[in-house]
């Protein structure tokens, strides 16, 4: 860029018109695209590459982090590995988050006692916010906090509400970003279908 600027003024100050003419044009421009190249090209030495051998890809466990309840007391996430988990993600301040909530009561009442299906409501809150606003509400519901460090990423909200629904092994079954009608028969068929397979799947074992 120097060298064309140089090479611009140069043309139109200084050099007699009998000089421009004569002048080897394929040089000069050869001359300032390689200068350019050389000096513009970034160096590798700010690449990180990773080191060698290459270590191999070990999938995290999903399971390998834990929750409070509303008592303070510390429960493994792994606690769940067998079961159809419906992990949903929310926030004392989220207002659409609140509006869920009588369709997840309604949700839990119907899917009773169904030892193959656990609830968790969670949120990144400290405790005695969660603790407080909980113990203000009519919901009987799980409620549980978790340190936001100590979320797994495949589990970190873009948004709130968000809604996982796990199946044993960590694997997720189905995901929503937003408020939803958690009640209806269609959330109740697909609950149901899954733990009706965990089931179908220990009887054969």
């Amino acid at each position: 860029i120097q060298t064309t600027v140089f090479l611009a003024l140069y043309l139109a100050f200084a050099a007699p018109w009998s000089a421009i003419m004569n002048m080897d044009w394929k040089e000069v421009f050869t001359e300032v695209t390689q200068g350019a190249d050389e000096e513009y090209v970034p160096s590798d030495e700010g690449l990180e590459f990773p080191a060698l051998p290459l270590a191999e890809q070990v999938s995290q466990d999903p399971y390998a982090w834990n929750l409070y309840d509303m008592d303070g007391k510390e429960v493994p996430m792994s606690l769940f590995r067998d079961k159809v988990v419906f992990l949903n993600l929310w926030a004392t301040w989220c207002g659409f988050c609140r509006y869920e909530f009588p369709n997840i009561q309604r949700l839990v009442e119907a899917m009773g006692s169904n030892p193959e299906i656990a609830f968790i409501l969670l949120s990144p809150e400290e405790p005695e916010v969660v603790r407080s606003w909980a113990a203000s509400q009519k919901f009987k519901l799980p409620f549980y906090t978790v340190r936001r460090e100590d979320l797994p990423e495949e589990f970190t909200p873009q948004g709130l509400p968000t809604t996982f629904i796990i199946v044993p092994g960590g694997r997720v079954a189905f995901q929503h970003s937003g408020a939803a009608a958690w009640d209806g028969d269609k959330t109740q068929q697909f609950l149901r279908g899954l733990a009706g397979h965990i089931a179908g799947s220990s009887k054969q074992r």
